[in-house]
C-alpha cells in the first residue's frame, strides 16, 4: 500500500530492509495521523528519536529561495523527507505522492493508472526516479491523448528535475526535533498571576 510496486528488484538488500521498515513505520503512524502534514512531521520525529545517526532532512517550499524556484518553471513539493541511513542508503518517503500526478483531463487509460497510485511514497532514489520517469511519461501521454500542449513543469524531465532540485535543497530536521522534544518534555510554564479588578 505504502511502497511502491518495484519496476525492478532493489540490487541492495540491506536499502531494501530499510525501505520495508520505514513503509511499516508510515503504516503505523498512518492510523494516527490522517493529514500528510502531520503524518510527515510525526514519521519525522520518530525517525529522529529512533535512528539519531540517519541524515534525516525535510523537502518543503521554504527550503529554497523563491529565486531559486521561480528560475526554472517546476512543481513544488512539500512532505518529503530524505534520508541517508548509516548503510549509506538513500531513501525518500513522499506523503504527497499520488498528487503530483493529478490531472483534470484523463484518458480512461490514465485514470487506471492513476487509481493504482498510493497516497505515499516510499523508496530509494534510483526507485523514485525510475517512478518520476514512467509516471511523467503517462502524464504527457495523457496530455497527448487529448492534443494539449503539455506544460513544461508536467513533462517527465521536469518531474525527475523538481525532484532533484527540491531534495538538494532540503534542510535537516534535527534541530526543529531537538526542540521539540525539549518542549514537550520540559515542565509547562507557570500561569501569569491572576488579575482582580
Amino acid at each position: 500500500m505504502y511502497a511502491q510496486q518495484e519496476l525492478s528488484p532493489l540490487p541492495d538488500r540491506v536499502a531494501r530492509a530499510e525501505v520495508l521498515q520505514m513503509c511499516a513505520m508510515v503504516k503505523a503512524l498512518r492510523k494516527a495521523f490522517k493529514d500528510s502534514s502531520v503524518l510527515c512531521a510525526a514519521t519525522a520525529f520518530a525517525l529522529y528519536r529512533d535512528h539519531p545517526k540517519w541524515d534525516v532532512r525535510l523537502v518543503t517550499p521554504a527550503s529554497c529561495t523563491r529565486k531559486a524556484r521561480e528560475a526554472v518553471p517546476r512543481m513544488v513539493l512539500n512532505n518529503v523527507l530524505t534520508l541517508v541511513t548509516e548503510n549509506n542508503s538513500h531513501i525518500v518517503i513522499d506523503f504527497e505522492w499520488r498528487d503530483h500526478f493529478s490531472i483534470k483531463c484523463r484518458t480512461q487509460k490514465f485514470d487506471e493508472f492513476y487509481q493504482t497510485l498510493s497516497s505515499v511514497f516510499v523508496g530509494t532514489m534510483v526507485t523514485l526516479t525510475r517512478h518520476l520517469q514512467h509516471h511523467g511519461a503517462q502524464v504527457e501521454s495523457c496530455f497527448r491523448a487529448f492534443s494539449i500542449p503539455i506544460p513544461p513543469w508536467r513533462t517527465a524531465a521536469s518531474i525527475v528535475s523538481s525532484f532533484e532540485f527540491h531534495i538538494a535543497h532540503a534542510i535537516p530536521i534535527r534541530c526543529f526535533c531537538e526542540t521539540l522534544l525539549r518542549t514537550s518534555t520540559a515542565p509547562p510554564p507557570p500561569l501569569p498571576p491572576a488579575r482582580v479588578d
